[in-house]
């Protein structure tokens, strides 16, 4: 959850949230407004923030795939693929005691 947190409280997080406004009243992002760029065009340019975007995604997916698994039946699939920021983590959130004993994750 750290890098989580430390992505929200990032300053690309901050400075997109000042322009809210103008997303609720165009629909084009803040991100975009504020930056003049899409948010994976700079991260590409800006690999120390791509890294805790990546990490935050990671750290996100052990949060939420849990609660995926608990609430959904995924009996009829051979397999799940969790992509958890490009990073090539796995699927770390799918647990052995919730998988049918076909399904690989």
């Amino acid at each position: 959850m750290r890098d989580l947190v430390l992505l929200f409280g990032h300053e690309t997080s901050w400075r997109s949230w000042e322009a809210i406004e103008h997303t609720l009243r165009t629909g084009e992002t803040a991100f975009d407004r504020v930056y003049g760029e899409k948010f994976f065009h700079y991260l590409q340019r800006a690999p120390e923030t791509a890294a805790l975007f990546d990490r935050a995604m990671v750290s996100a997916s052990t949060v939420t795939n849990a609660a995926v698994v608990d609430a959904h039946d995924f009996s009829a699939f051979a397999s799940i693929v969790d992509v958890a920021g490009c990073s090539r983590a796995p699927a770390c959130g799918w647990r052995a005691s919730c998988r049918p004993p076909r399904l690989t994750a």
